[in-house]
Formats: C-alpha cells, structure tokens, sequence
C-alpha cells in the first residue's frame, strides 16, 4: 500500500506565472521583431490612437460630438503642457488658466481692435500669452513647493479684477466679442485633433531629452543640480515658458472658435479641472494627461442627461478612479498591456 507521501507525487498544481509581453520585443530602443505578434504588439500602441482621432468624424457624424472632441482637445494640449511644468520639474501651478487667458485675450484685441487677421492673430496672441504669463511667473520660481502653487492661485484672480478695472479694453465682464471665425465645425476638430497629436510629439521629445533630464533632477533634489553648476531658474523659465506656450495657443484657438473671451478664461475651475486631468492621468508621462481629458471631457457630457445627479456621480467615479489608481490610468494600462500571465503546471 503507497504511502499518501507517494501518491501526491502525482498530483499536478497549476500556478499562474506572470511574464514580460514585451521583453522579446523591446530591449530600450532595440527592437528584435521575432513574429507579427510582436510587430503589432510595437506598432498598435502607436498607431491607434491617432487613426481613431482621424477616423472619429466619420464614425460619428454628430456635429454635437465633435464640438466635445474639440474641448477635450483642448484640455489635453492643457494638461500635457501642465504636466511638463507640474509633473516634470515640480512646480505645482494652479493657476495655469493664465496662460490660456492671456491666450485669448491678447489674440482678440488684436484680431478685434486692430484688424489683425486669424491667421497672425493666433501666432502673436499666443507668443505675447506665453510671455506675459512668464514675466508674471518668473520672479515666484525662487520660492518652493506649496509657496508657488499659493502664488500661481492666486495670480489669475488678480487677473480677473485687472479685467474688470479695465472695461474699456477688456471688455469687463461682458468680455470681447466678434473675433473671425472661417472654419467649419469639422475643420476645427481636425486642427485640434492634430494639435493634440503635435502637442505630445514635441512635449515627450523634450520630456526625455537632456533638458527633460535636468528637470527631472531639480524637481528630485535641486541643491545636487546647483552644486553641478546647472542653473536651476534658466530651466524653470525655459519650461514656464514652453509649458506656457502651448496652454497659450488653445486659449487663442478656444477664443477665434467661440468668437469671445471673457474673464472666464481666467477661473480657477479650468486649473483644478487640469490638474485632476493629469492625476487621473498620470502625472509625469505627458500621455497621461492626454488620457485623463478625454475621458473626464467625455465623461461629463456622456452623464449630461443626469441633471443635478451628473457631478454627484462624476465625483464618485472620480473618487473611485483616484483612489484604486493612484499612479494614474496610463501607468496601469501600460503595466497590464506589458504582462500577462500564463498557466504553468508543475508535478
């Protein structure tokens, strides 16, 4: 008679191992392409995106829909310019919205009081938003940590009184109406859509360039870098101002798109929606943020039929999302699409 010692030799367990997807596929910037599973495995991620951003107006023929595709663009432009100043080199702004009003009101005082036509209004509106904002900015970027995110609120609520004190340019709290607006419906999204696009192509590149590393290395210990002999103020007001200059550009465009400005384009809501954008998202990824206004964006419209209920639930899904995914929903869709798991039996 066997002993139960012996019998449970036979008997098989199944264990789930977890593996790297990607490891046969990847090794940094080598790529060994071994089967067209891996192709698509490289390729997908990259592709997809964008061909659905194409491809949207023709699946969804809803003028309404893409007018909520526009503004989740611009969001994300929004966030991923945020996330380059918040989540790459540490400067926790609230009151990005500056640089969106600046945006827009510089572009309709040109295009309105002065005739400057769309195509060099949004040009000059937005380099004139970026810098304003950045002189405003500049001499806060000594300061730390949550003494800068007091600066950075409170810098658009000055804005908004200066708006209002200066009605017979401003507008006060009617804003400035009657900017040029020439395009469709349809060509707006795609100039969105394809700013989006450009948006995270020149805002990774510089991410995870030199000048991205640099950053990184003053938001994770600036005295080291000063010790280098790096200059920590040149690359904060280097990335305040390319940060600044996109957020600027969706301000100009939001203002021909809608044909006003007004001191709306300052409030505080549009910073905190950013920001809870990029958190959703994934702070420090520039995709992340991306990710995040689309889904808050569509989200709230998809939930418009609520009522009074629609912010109670989004702020429960909010809520939920943050705290199960506190790394944000593009860290954990890359972990998941990364691995899998497979079933090993073992004797």
């Amino acid at each position: 008679m066997k002993s139960r010692k012996e019998s449970n030799k036979n008997i098989r367990t199944i264990r789930k191992e977890r593996l790297d997807r990607g490891a046969r596929a990847r090794s940094k910037d080598l790529y060994v392409l071994m089967s067209y599973e891996d192709i698509a495995y490289v390729i997908l991620p990259r592709v997809l995106p964008p061909l659905i951003l194409l491809a949207f107006p023709f699946i969804v023929r809803d003028t309404y829909w893409h007018m909520v595709f526009f503004l989740a663009g611009y969001y994300a432009v929004a966030s991923m310019s945020w996330d380059l100043l918040g989540g790459f080199t540490g400067l926790v702004s609230f009151g990005h919205s500056l640089f969106i009003g600046f945006g827009g009101y510089f572009t309709a005082i040109l295009n309105v009081w002065y005739g400057v036509p769309i195509w060099l209004s949004i040009p000059i509106g937005t380099l004139a938003g970026a810098a304003m904002g950045t002189l405003i900015f500049a001499p806060c970027l000594r300061t730390k940590g949550v003494y800068f995110s007091l600066v950075s609120l409170v810098a658009p609520l000055v804005m908004v009184g200066s708006i209002l004190a200066f009605a017979e340019i401003t507008g006060g709290e009617e804003g400035i109406y009657g900017l040029e607006n020439p395009l469709t419906e349809l060509q707006w999204y795609y100039i969105m859509a394809g700013l989006v696009l450009l948006t995270f192509l020149i805002l990774r590149k510089i991410a995870y360039s030199n000048f991205g590393l640099v950053l990184q290395a003053i938001r994770d210990n600036e005295p080291s870098v000063k010790v280098s002999g790096i200059n920590p103020v040149r690359y904060k007001v280097t990335a305040l101002f390319i940060s600044g200059l996109f957020a600027s550009l969706v301000g100009s465009l939001q203002a021909h798109k809608l044909s006003f400005v007004g001191p709306s384009y300052f409030y505080l809501s549009i910073s905190v929606g950013i920001i809870t954008m990029s958190v959703l998202g994934g702070v420090a990824t520039i995709i992340g943020p991306a990710i995040g206004a689309y889904i808050l964006t569509i989200l709230t419209e998809w939930l418009r039929w609520l009522g009074g209920l629609r912010m109670l639930l989004y702020g429960v899904i909010l809520l939920i999302l943050l705290n199960f995914k506190p790394e944000g929903i593009y860290r954990y869709l890359e972990r998941t699409y990364q691995t899998f798991e497979r079933q090993v039996v073992e004797e």
